[in-house]
């Protein structure tokens, strides 16, 4: 399958198969709150959103590390990620919910959906702000949708 013929979910199963993998020399996630919110608004809307440069190999030429939160295994990738690693980074960890302190909704108040952030806490064993997990009581429900 050529590159420019993957869709997002094809993208996540190759993460969650721990086919695709950074070099180490690639840097971390460094994505701000805004940044993120806007890249999976231009998702959602299906806008443009950059390209994905991958080397494919058998056996990869660099050392390698995984994105953060994606599984690993001992085969190792088939694929290295050179260039889009802060946008499969940002679509990995927030269509599974994996980023721990901010859970991305689909803000469905406007004409063209948009994403937003919230921001979450630990408190006496308690996530907050609790309507985020369940807005039916605070009347949003029909407002807000999880994106994962």
């Amino acid at each position: 399958m050529r590159v420019d013929e993957k869709n997002v979910g094809d993208w996540l199963s190759e993460i969650r198969q721990s086919k695709i993998a950074l070099p180490r020399f690639q840097r971390f996630e460094e994505w701000q709150r805004k940044i993120k919110e806007n890249f999976l608004t231009s998702v959602v809307r299906e806008l443009p959103t950059g390209a994905l440069l991958v080397l494919e190999k058998n056996t990869p030429p660099f050392e390698y590390r995984y994105l953060k939160e994606a599984p690993e295994d001992d085969v190792g990738p088939d694929k290295l990620l050179l260039d889009g690693q802060q946008r499969l980074t940002t679509l990995w960890k927030s269509l599974n919910d994996y980023d721990e302190n901010r859970t991305f909704l689909l803000d469905l108040n406007d004409d063209q959906p948009k994403v937003v952030s919230e921001k979450r806490r630990k408190k006496r064993g308690k996530i907050y702000p609790l309507w985020v997990d369940k807005p039916e009581g605070v009347g949003i429900e029909k407002r807000y949708r999880y994106i994962y």
